[in-house]
């Protein structure tokens, strides 16, 4: 076969379709089957053709060196034409000596990708983490949905020869080293974890935070109005624009708010139009803080993920879960203590929304980790790493080695000075290990805690979930959030739990049943064939227990949800005058910055900008309310 049918044979209907489109492909075999097309010339490497008085000129060089004398830009219908009427005379040809220089898929290496995307290359890092869909023939294709962008790779050409499809040519070379690096990724190559530094600080322009603090500004009326589509639109646009893909922190909390501006969700009981305008405000806060601190990893969200050396350590494995968020990711989370330090810590495999689709989290609960044994089996278990490998979040790398030491008994861990008896204090310690405002850590904050008991659980209307209230030393009770399928297992009373605290409340991963030394997670699919009938004529206990201010909604909490929402009123209706009461509340609550911006609006119409900082001194304040 010819050099020139090496290439033909590249083109399949997926390539020619990312070259032209359907429409054009289904006219153009029409075209080719109807005898329009004639052969003129041939050799190796070049093709004349004939059809409709045009000349179509084929090259082996790639499509981008074919021609065709009709004004139509790019492959038009007659070159396509052309390639299948080619095509078939090439198959009718016996072939004498393969030439064997076409390889049977994309060949590129991850260095090739680099270079390919020069400047582009952490901006392609970030986007092999959106969802994608492939199809696999002679040629491969990948499409990112959510954009709209599609990528087909002909087999055996360069990078160079990509077919790229977006609304902008000009994110053609980081898409194509994206879909690039997702087919590595599919073959087996690793990928480097990190976005380089430098293109963040280069991403972070006030360009793109007064496009940000507009659009926010925005969303913030739209809410007001109820008119939320078109807002959560922009902010989606913005999100996964180019520069804001080098800010994964901003990038995240705009995508997560375009996701919550959604009628749908909005008449969920937990997307209060409340709760997503301080969410809204904390995206503004955010914004403001990267005009005067534009490198800070704090809030740029860039971490570099390398685990290092920590030497020999005994870790106690407390239990795991299998999730799936909202962005489509899904993984496999085992949980370990470490009692010297008394730092908890994430073991995580996951993949990305897209990504491996053989792949789900609840089979992970079968496949053993560190080839120790499974999570069942580790429950309650010390675990011994020769050297232990981990990254500067207190994540532990899957791929170490590891040693059984045994079972450790509950009532040593429950005596650790670590764990938290005391509902008010756990907040500060809360406060201590994830941070607070801006400078809170991303995602969940873990704590062991230790309760006096525990009342039934009860399934909480508003919340739309399952609650297991536990009592402390003090009576104040802590409602914790459990699985779905919680409310079919009958929950022994507890000694100890490893709970996880983040913006949607409490929520409980794994507890140890009063007497047992063995943790049981909650999301484990064993713990259905765990159902236990209460022995007869005994209740479970139910102190008489007092709301608390540090979780439950109480007086102070409620006037926070009052303020939130005269601010959303004001913000609908800019000339009604804010409530004579809630200035008062603020200054005799000790408020003052609160109080000022509620009096210095009094007279005027309340803008997006003031709503959305004040949105955030309530919620802030809201916090540190806690804490009393």
């Amino acid at each position: 076969m010819s050099r020139l049918a090496d290439f033909l044979a590249t083109l399949d209907e997926a390539a020619l379709i990312a070259a032209a489109n359907k429409g054009i492909l289904i006219r153009a075999r029409k075209d080719a089957g109807g005898g329009k097309v004639a052969l003129t010339a041939q050799d190796d490497t070049t093709a004349s053709l004939q059809m409709d008085a045009e000349t179509i000129t084929l090259d082996a060089k790639g499509l981008a060196a074919c021609r065709c004398t009709c004004p139509a830009p790019g492959t038009c219908r007659h070159q396509v034409a052309a390639i299948l009427f080619l095509r078939e005379i090439v198959a009718e040809t016996p072939a004498t000596e393969p030439s064997g220089d076409a390889p049977p898929g994309p060949a590129f290496t991850l260095d090739e990708v680099e270079r390919f995307a020069r400047t582009d290359w952490p901006l392609a890092l970030a986007l092999c983490d959106e969802s994608f869909e492939t199809e696999t023939g002679i040629s491969r294709s990948v499409r990112f949905p959510e954009t709209g962008e599609s990528v087909t790779f002909l087999s055996g050409r360069p990078l160079s020869d990509a077919l790229f499809k977006g609304p902008r040519s000009s994110r053609r070379r980081r898409v194509v080293a994206a879909a690039a690096l997702i087919l590595l990724r599919e073959g087996g190559t690793a990928l480097p974890d990190h976005i380089a530094t430098e293109a963040a600080r280069r991403a972070v322009t006030p360009r793109l935070l007064d496009l940000t603090q507009a659009a926010l500004r925005q969303a913030a009326g739209a809410l007001a109005s109820g008119q939320v589509i078109e807002a959560g639109n922009r902010l989606f646009t913005i999100a996964i624009s180019a520069r804001t893909e080098a800010v994964p922190r901003l990038a995240g909390a705009l995508r997560g708010l375009s996701e919550r501006l959604d009628p749908d969700r909005l008449r969920r009981a937990e997307d209060r139009p409340e709760a997503i305008l301080a969410a809204l405000a904390a995206a503004y806060a955010l914004s403001n803080a990267l005009r005067h601190a534009p490198n800070d990893p704090a809030l740029t969200g860039i971490q570099a993920r390398s685990f290092t050396s920590h030497g020999r350590r005994e870790l106690l494995f407390l239990g795991a879960e299998d999730w799936r968020n909202d962005t489509g990711a899904r993984g496999f989370t085992g949980f370990l203590f470490d009692p010297k330090t008394g730092s908890l810590h994430r073991a995580t495999d996951a993949r990305g929304a897209g990504t491996d689709l053989t792949y789900g989290g609840a089979a992970q609960w079968q496949a053993p980790l560190w080839s120790v044994g499974t999570a069942a089996r580790l429950a309650g278990c010390r675990l011994v790493f020769p050297d232990l490998a981990m990254a500067a979040d207190g994540a532990l790398s899957l791929s170490q080695s590891a040693e059984l030491a045994g079972p450790a008994p509950a009532a040593a861990l429950i005596a650790h000075p670590s764990v938290q008896d005391d509902w008010n204090r756990l907040w500060d310690h809360l406060q201590t290990t994830g941070g607070s405002g801006l400078r809170r850590k991303r995602g969940e904050t873990l704590a062991l805690i230790r309760p006096e008991a525990a009342t039934d659980p009860e399934f909480d209307p508003l919340r739309q979930q399952d609650i297991w209230p536990w009592v402390d030393t003090g009576g104040d009770l802590l409602p914790l959030a459990l699985p779905d399928h919680a409310r079919d297992i009958h929950l022994l009373p507890p000694a100890l739990g490893l709970a996880a605290f983040g913006v949607t409340g409490p929520r409980l991963i794994a507890f140890w049943p009063a007497g047992s030394d063995t943790p049981q997670s909650l999301r484990d699919p064993a713990l259905h064939w765990r159902r236990a009938d209460r022995p007869a004529g005994q209740e479970p206990p139910r102190p008489a227990a007092r709301e608390t201010a540090t979780h439950r909604p109480d007086a102070l909490e409620r006037w926070f949800d009052r303020l939130q929402e005269a601010i959303l009123s004001r913000l609908g209706q800019p000339t009604t005058p804010w409530r004579a009461d809630l200035i008062r509340d603020a200054e005799t609550l000790g408020l003052r910055l609160i109080s000022v911006a509620l009096t210095e609006t009094q007279g005027a119409p309340l803008l997006a900008d003031q709503a959305l900082k004040l949105a955030y001194l309530a919620d802030q304040a809201r916090l540190l309310s806690r804490r009393a």
